[in-house]
């Protein structure tokens, strides 16, 4: 994706734990439970291709966190993002 969308930032917010993983999908009642609970892992190690990964321990504090990576990365980009106003005055 980043070869094609180059400024794209990925952050996956992943569960706190395995068991807080295997809890929500036993919630959930879905019918590939044991599937969904066995890629936990498989997607921890896959953590180190994505730009930041976000633990989700406590959900407000998750989503201020992950804002404000998003506003940093577009404040830094700022130059390369946007066109001067022109001012027809």
């Amino acid at each position: 994706m980043k070869r094609i969308l180059p400024n794209t930032m990925t952050l996956p917010v992943l569960p706190a734990s395995a068991g807080a993983a295997a809890g929500r999908v036993a919630d959930r009642n879905s019918p590939n439970q044991k599937e969904r609970i066995e890629s936990y892992a498989a997607e921890v190690s896959a953590a180190r291709y994505f730009d930041r990964v976000f633990l989700n321990l406590d959900f407000e504090q998750t989503v201020q966190e992950m804002e404000t990576v998003v506003l940093s990365r577009r404040r830094s980009m700022l130059p390369w993002c946007f066109v001067p106003a022109f001012h027809c005055n």
